[in-house]
Protein backbone atom coordinates (compact mmCIF):
# COMPACT_ATOMS: atom_id res chain seq x y z
CA UNK A 1 0.00 0.00 0.00
CA UNK A 2 1.97 3.11 -1.47
CA UNK A 3 0.40 6.33 1.07
CA UNK A 4 2.45 9.20 -0.58
CA UNK A 5 2.79 10.15 -3.87
CA UNK A 6 5.87 12.95 -3.50
CA UNK A 7 8.71 11.01 -5.46
CA UNK A 8 10.96 12.63 -2.84
CA UNK A 9 14.72 13.72 -3.02
CA UNK A 10 16.36 11.67 -5.63
CA UNK A 11 19.57 9.66 -5.23
CA UNK A 12 21.21 12.48 -7.88
CA UNK A 13 20.08 15.22 -5.38
CA UNK A 14 21.79 13.48 -1.97
CA UNK A 15 24.95 12.96 -3.79
CA UNK A 16 25.10 16.56 -4.94
CA UNK A 17 24.52 17.94 -1.45
CA UNK A 18 27.25 15.30 0.25
CA UNK A 19 29.44 16.63 -2.25
CA UNK A 20 28.64 20.30 -1.75
CA UNK A 21 29.06 19.24 2.03
CA UNK A 22 32.55 17.82 1.70
CA UNK A 23 34.98 20.02 0.91
CA UNK A 24 32.65 22.86 2.64
CA UNK A 25 33.30 21.49 5.98
CA UNK A 26 37.11 20.80 5.06
CA UNK A 27 37.28 24.02 4.38
CA UNK A 28 35.44 25.55 7.38
CA UNK A 29 37.89 23.57 10.02
CA UNK A 30 40.94 24.99 8.15
CA UNK A 31 39.46 28.36 8.54
CA UNK A 32 38.80 28.39 12.00
CA UNK A 33 41.40 25.78 13.11
CA UNK A 34 39.08 23.36 14.34
CA UNK A 35 39.42 22.09 17.86
CA UNK A 36 36.36 22.81 19.44
CA UNK A 37 32.72 23.23 17.81
CA UNK A 38 31.60 26.68 16.31
CA UNK A 39 29.14 28.95 18.22
CA UNK A 40 26.73 30.55 16.53
CA UNK A 41 26.32 33.75 15.86
CA UNK A 42 29.83 33.85 15.33
CA UNK A 43 32.76 35.79 17.71
CA UNK A 44 35.64 36.67 16.28
CA UNK A 45 37.43 36.94 18.91
CA UNK A 46 37.08 33.65 19.88
CA UNK A 47 39.98 32.31 17.25
CA UNK A 48 43.21 33.36 16.66
CA UNK A 49 42.81 34.39 13.16
CA UNK A 50 40.26 36.10 10.98
CA UNK A 51 37.70 34.43 9.51
CA UNK A 52 37.52 33.92 5.46
CA UNK A 53 34.75 31.94 5.61
CA UNK A 54 32.67 33.94 7.79
CA UNK A 55 29.44 34.22 5.87
CA UNK A 56 29.43 30.18 4.96
CA UNK A 57 29.56 29.06 8.38
CA UNK A 58 26.62 30.73 9.16
CA UNK A 59 25.18 29.40 5.94
CA UNK A 60 25.94 25.79 6.66
CA UNK A 61 24.45 26.31 10.22
CA UNK A 62 21.28 27.22 8.79
CA UNK A 63 21.17 24.72 6.77
CA UNK A 64 21.48 22.02 9.35
CA UNK A 65 19.03 23.55 11.10
CA UNK A 66 16.53 24.46 8.36
CA UNK A 67 16.94 21.38 6.90
CA UNK A 68 16.72 19.28 10.45
CA UNK A 69 13.35 20.77 11.05
CA UNK A 70 11.96 19.85 8.01
CA UNK A 71 13.39 15.95 7.85
CA UNK A 72 11.56 15.87 11.22
CA UNK A 73 7.99 16.98 10.14
CA UNK A 74 8.47 14.55 7.25
CA UNK A 75 9.80 11.59 10.04
CA UNK A 76 6.33 12.54 11.96
CA UNK A 77 4.53 11.49 9.03
CA UNK A 78 6.19 8.32 8.74
CA UNK A 79 5.13 6.96 11.67
CA UNK A 80 1.86 8.45 11.55
CA UNK A 81 1.04 6.69 7.64
CA UNK A 82 3.23 4.09 9.94
CA UNK A 83 0.60 3.24 13.01
CA UNK A 84 -2.05 3.95 10.49
CA UNK A 85 -1.32 1.01 7.98
CA UNK A 86 -0.47 -0.99 11.35
CA UNK A 87 -3.74 -0.73 12.40
CA UNK A 88 -5.04 -1.71 9.25
CA UNK A 89 -2.98 -5.08 9.29
CA UNK A 90 -1.47 -3.67 5.69
CA UNK A 91 2.20 -3.70 4.65
CA UNK A 92 3.73 -0.48 4.84
CA UNK A 93 5.46 1.00 1.55
CA UNK A 94 6.11 4.72 1.41
CA UNK A 95 7.38 6.36 -1.81
CA UNK A 96 9.86 9.03 -1.80
CA UNK A 97 11.61 8.72 1.64
CA UNK A 98 14.45 5.99 0.26
CA UNK A 99 16.92 8.76 0.67
CA UNK A 100 16.20 10.43 3.81
CA UNK A 101 18.88 7.90 6.03
CA UNK A 102 21.81 9.74 3.24
CA UNK A 103 20.49 12.58 4.50
CA UNK A 104 20.49 12.60 8.16
CA UNK A 105 23.71 11.15 7.31
CA UNK A 106 24.90 14.19 6.44
CA UNK A 107 23.35 16.25 8.34
CA UNK A 108 25.10 14.41 11.60
CA UNK A 109 28.48 15.40 9.97
CA UNK A 110 27.13 18.88 9.81
CA UNK A 111 26.10 18.58 13.26
CA UNK A 112 30.11 17.75 14.74
CA UNK A 113 30.61 21.32 13.60
CA UNK A 114 28.71 23.70 15.78
CA UNK A 115 28.43 23.62 19.32
CA UNK A 116 24.87 22.55 20.73
CA UNK A 117 24.26 20.82 17.27
CA UNK A 118 25.23 17.84 17.63
CA UNK A 119 23.06 17.59 20.69
CA UNK A 120 20.18 18.89 18.80
CA UNK A 121 20.41 16.45 15.75
CA UNK A 122 20.44 13.47 18.23
CA UNK A 123 17.21 14.66 19.81
CA UNK A 124 15.55 14.61 16.78
CA UNK A 125 16.65 10.95 16.16
CA UNK A 126 15.01 9.48 19.40
CA UNK A 127 11.63 11.84 19.41
CA UNK A 128 11.61 10.05 15.89
CA UNK A 129 13.04 6.45 16.65
CA UNK A 130 10.08 4.85 14.94
CA UNK A 131 10.54 6.27 11.42
CA UNK A 132 14.57 5.71 11.49
CA UNK A 133 14.06 2.59 12.63
CA UNK A 134 11.38 1.77 9.83
CA UNK A 135 13.64 3.12 7.48
CA UNK A 136 16.86 1.14 8.31
CA UNK A 137 15.29 -1.93 8.09
CA UNK A 138 13.36 -0.72 4.64
CA UNK A 139 16.14 1.31 2.91
CA UNK A 140 19.96 0.25 4.94
CA UNK A 141 21.82 -1.46 2.31
CA UNK A 142 24.71 -3.24 2.51
CA UNK A 143 26.76 -0.84 0.17
CA UNK A 144 26.04 2.38 2.76
CA UNK A 145 28.15 3.42 6.05
CA UNK A 146 26.07 2.09 8.74
CA UNK A 147 28.13 3.23 11.72
CA UNK A 148 26.79 6.47 12.71
CA UNK A 149 23.53 5.44 13.39
CA UNK A 150 24.76 3.05 16.12
CA UNK A 151 26.45 5.65 17.85
CA UNK A 152 23.18 5.96 20.07
CA UNK A 153 21.37 2.53 20.88
CA UNK A 154 18.38 4.63 22.13
CA UNK A 155 17.87 5.53 18.26
CA UNK A 156 17.25 2.02 17.21
CA UNK A 157 15.39 -0.73 18.67
CA UNK A 158 16.43 -4.80 18.03
CA UNK A 159 15.09 -5.44 14.97
CA UNK A 160 16.76 -1.78 13.22
CA UNK A 161 20.12 -3.39 15.16
CA UNK A 162 19.73 -6.75 14.06
CA UNK A 163 19.34 -5.47 10.45
CA UNK A 164 22.35 -3.12 10.34
CA UNK A 165 24.53 -6.04 12.15
CA UNK A 166 23.38 -8.44 9.04
CA UNK A 167 24.25 -5.55 6.72
CA UNK A 168 28.34 -5.10 7.94
CA UNK A 169 28.25 -9.07 6.90
CA UNK A 170 29.41 -10.03 3.84
CA UNK A 171 26.75 -11.43 1.59
CA UNK A 172 26.34 -15.24 1.36
CA UNK A 173 26.22 -16.67 -2.02
CA UNK A 174 24.30 -19.87 -2.42
CA UNK A 175 24.84 -20.56 -6.72
CA UNK A 176 26.91 -23.66 -7.13
CA UNK A 177 28.60 -22.22 -9.71
CA UNK A 178 30.66 -20.58 -7.78
CA UNK A 179 31.58 -23.23 -5.38
CA UNK A 180 34.69 -25.34 -5.68
CA UNK A 181 33.45 -28.79 -6.76
CA UNK A 182 34.95 -31.77 -5.61
CA UNK A 183 34.48 -35.53 -6.68
CA UNK A 184 35.75 -38.08 -3.91
CA UNK A 185 36.20 -41.48 -4.31
CA UNK A 186 35.53 -43.18 -0.40
CA UNK A 187 38.19 -45.29 -0.23
CA UNK A 188 40.57 -42.82 -1.13
CA UNK A 189 39.55 -40.40 0.62
CA UNK A 190 42.34 -38.19 2.43
CA UNK A 191 44.77 -38.34 -0.49
CA UNK A 192 41.62 -37.20 -3.37
CA UNK A 193 40.79 -34.58 -0.79
CA UNK A 194 44.57 -33.25 -0.74
CA UNK A 195 44.62 -33.06 -4.67
CA UNK A 196 41.25 -30.98 -4.50
CA UNK A 197 42.21 -28.79 -2.01
CA UNK A 198 46.13 -28.21 -2.79
CA UNK A 199 45.65 -27.61 -6.41
CA UNK A 200 42.52 -25.59 -5.89
CA UNK A 201 42.92 -21.48 -6.42
CA UNK A 202 42.65 -19.76 -3.02
CA UNK A 203 39.66 -17.82 -4.28
CA UNK A 204 37.48 -20.71 -5.48
CA UNK A 205 38.02 -21.85 -1.51
CA UNK A 206 36.61 -19.04 0.02
CA UNK A 207 33.42 -19.21 -2.23
CA UNK A 208 32.68 -22.44 -0.04
CA UNK A 209 32.76 -26.14 -1.29
CA UNK A 210 30.27 -28.23 -3.48
CA UNK A 211 30.59 -32.25 -2.16
CA UNK A 212 30.19 -35.46 -4.36
CA UNK A 213 31.28 -38.96 -3.31
CA UNK A 214 31.89 -41.08 -6.46
CA UNK A 215 29.27 -43.32 -7.59
CA UNK A 216 26.40 -41.88 -4.60
CA UNK A 217 23.88 -39.65 -5.53
CA UNK A 218 23.45 -37.18 -2.54
CA UNK A 219 24.73 -34.10 -3.04
CA UNK A 220 24.23 -30.95 -0.30
CA UNK A 221 24.92 -29.34 3.23
CA UNK A 222 24.99 -33.27 4.97
CA UNK A 223 27.34 -34.88 2.34
CA UNK A 224 29.81 -31.69 3.15
CA UNK A 225 29.48 -32.46 6.80
CA UNK A 226 30.29 -36.27 6.67
CA UNK A 227 33.25 -35.35 4.49
CA UNK A 228 34.38 -32.76 7.00
CA UNK A 229 33.83 -35.17 9.88
CA UNK A 230 35.91 -38.22 8.02
CA UNK A 231 38.77 -35.64 6.51
CA UNK A 232 39.16 -34.80 10.03
CA UNK A 233 39.42 -37.97 11.01
CA UNK A 234 41.86 -39.60 8.70
CA UNK A 235 44.33 -36.48 9.47
CA UNK A 236 45.09 -37.27 12.89
CA UNK A 237 44.51 -41.05 12.37
CA UNK A 238 47.83 -42.60 13.45
CA UNK A 239 47.92 -44.53 10.98
CA UNK A 240 48.37 -42.23 8.37
CA UNK A 241 51.11 -40.42 10.28
CA UNK A 242 50.69 -36.96 9.19
CA UNK A 243 50.81 -35.34 12.54
CA UNK A 244 52.70 -36.35 15.82
CA UNK A 245 51.54 -36.35 19.54
CA UNK A 246 53.05 -33.88 21.73
CA UNK A 247 55.22 -36.02 24.32
CA UNK A 248 54.11 -33.79 26.89
CA UNK A 249 50.79 -33.22 26.17
CA UNK A 250 48.53 -36.12 24.11
CA UNK A 251 45.97 -33.00 23.21
CA UNK A 252 48.51 -31.42 20.97
CA UNK A 253 49.81 -32.23 17.74
CA UNK A 254 52.51 -30.93 15.20
CA UNK A 255 53.57 -31.53 12.02
CA UNK A 256 55.27 -34.56 10.94
CA UNK A 257 58.88 -33.41 9.79
CA UNK A 258 59.10 -36.80 7.76
CA UNK A 259 55.82 -36.89 5.70
CA UNK A 260 57.34 -36.09 2.50
CA UNK A 261 55.46 -36.86 -0.49
CA UNK A 262 53.09 -40.01 1.07
CA UNK A 263 50.02 -38.38 -0.35
CA UNK A 264 51.28 -36.94 -3.35
CA UNK A 265 49.55 -39.26 -6.24
CA UNK A 266 51.12 -38.02 -8.83
CA UNK A 267 53.76 -35.77 -7.31
CA UNK A 268 52.60 -32.44 -6.79
CA UNK A 269 55.10 -29.33 -7.90
CA UNK A 270 57.05 -27.52 -5.30
CA UNK A 271 54.73 -24.23 -5.48
CA UNK A 272 51.76 -26.72 -4.42
CA UNK A 273 53.64 -28.26 -1.10
CA UNK A 274 51.67 -26.47 1.15
CA UNK A 275 48.89 -28.45 0.11
CA UNK A 276 48.29 -30.67 3.46
CA UNK A 277 48.65 -27.22 5.20
CA UNK A 278 45.99 -25.84 3.13
CA UNK A 279 43.92 -29.18 3.39
CA UNK A 280 44.11 -28.61 7.51
CA UNK A 281 43.33 -25.11 7.59
CA UNK A 282 40.46 -26.12 5.09
CA UNK A 283 39.35 -28.47 8.15
CA UNK A 284 39.63 -25.74 10.78
CA UNK A 285 38.11 -22.82 9.14
CA UNK A 286 34.93 -23.86 7.57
Amino acid sequence: MELTTSPGPSLDDVTDFSAYLAPARSEIKKDVGFSSPIGVPLSKECFNVSLCYADEIILLHGIFVDLLSKLEKCLVKIEELVDLVMQQDGEVVLVGCCQYLAILKELNKISQLYYGCEEMFWEVMKRRKGAICYLIVRYAKRSDDHKWILQYKEVTNFEARRHLAMMMLPEVKDEYDDLHEMLIDRSHLLAESFEYIARADAESLRAGLFMEFKNEEATGPGVLREWFFLVCQAIFNPENALFVACPNDRRRFFPNPGIGNMYETPPVPAENKKGKKRLFLVMVEM
